[in-house]
């Protein structure tokens, strides 16, 4: 039985293993671990689309180029879903 291959995306990749982060699409919103997570297909698909003929494809909106951990703002939250993204301290994220 073959492994299933690891997500293309590896800011997608990181999320999975650090769900304390949030995601930073190509267009700017930000998406919460749980939204990623549950819209892997589609980040998934977005990513092949711009491996394959860069941005003039892909929709940005599920292209995920950075993560980072909410470490201040209370007011930060998910641009899909609209969840406010939880403070995490910087130890926490360490730990991972």
């Amino acid at each position: 039985m073959l492994a299933p291959s690891p997500p293309l995306n590896p800011i997608a990749a990181r999320i999975k293993r650090q769900p304390e982060r949030y995601g930073v699409s190509n267009s700017g919103a930000v998406l919460c671990s749980y939204c990623i997570l549950s819209n892997m297909p589609l980040i998934e698909e977005h990513t092949k689309s711009y491996l394959s003929s860069g941005l003039v494809e892909a929709d940005p909106s599920w292209f995920i180029l950075s993560s980072d951990i909410n470490s201040a703002d209370p007011t930060l939250s998910c641009s899909f879903c609209a969840n406010t993204i939880p403070i995490t301290s910087e130890d926490q994220d360490a730990n991972h």
